[in-house]
């Protein structure tokens, strides 16, 4: 499937622009969990790779909801369901990796959709806010799979708001998002 390329290909982005990645580890002393952001170098070199919470493809009942609430039965106009993100701690770098991915000559940006503008409500998405680009890979994996016309998502965020991605914080987001019926 898709999510092997795009995976390879957001972890690449995250080198580039020392973006991160959220890990899970135990900690020593208290034996409580703990979740880290990390550089993919970082994270290779301490051999946490399976620790990585990397994001997984959307489930098809969360397709299927989307599909009838927010598209009118169009499940074409579906566009996350393999989707990944990357973490950074400063806008600077953020922007990096905005400009590595639009200059990327495998990639067709189809959308950004930037929220973090001043102006973008955060009630509307439980004070979550990120810069997300929907885009289509198009290579020759890609192409001789039949994945080139599929869209994916691609989720740039600051830590900082990373933390409103926890499990609290989503079913906060998916309360609202009922709310709304999308």
């Amino acid at each position: 499937g898709l999510q092997p390329v795009l995976l390879y290909k957001v972890k690449g982005w995250a080198v580039s622009s020392r973006g991160r990645f959220p890990v899970v580890t135990k900690n020593s002393l208290t034996g409580e969990t703990e979740r880290k952001y990390l550089r993919w170098d970082e994270i290779r070199s301490l051999r946490l790779e399976k620790n990585v919470l990397f994001a997984k493809n959307k489930t098809a009942s969360r397709a299927m909801e989307k599909t009838v609430r927010s598209y009118n039965l169009q499940p074409s106009f579906l566009c996350d369901l393999c989707r990944q993100s990357i973490t950074f701690k400063r806008v600077e770098e953020l922007e990096q990796c905005l400009k590595l991915i639009s200059k990327d000559p495998e990639v067709a940006i189809h959308r950004v959709k930037n929220r973090l503008e001043l102006n973008y409500n955060d009630e509307a998405s439980a004070g979550y806010r990120d810069v997300l680009i929907n885009l289509r890979i198009v290579n020759t994996a890609t192409k001789s799979l039949g994945l080139d016309i599929h869209v994916s998502e691609v989720q740039l965020l600051l830590e900082s708001y990373a933390e409103k991605k926890t499990d609290t914080g989503h079913k906060a987001y998916v309360s609202l998002r009922n709310l709304r019926g999308e």
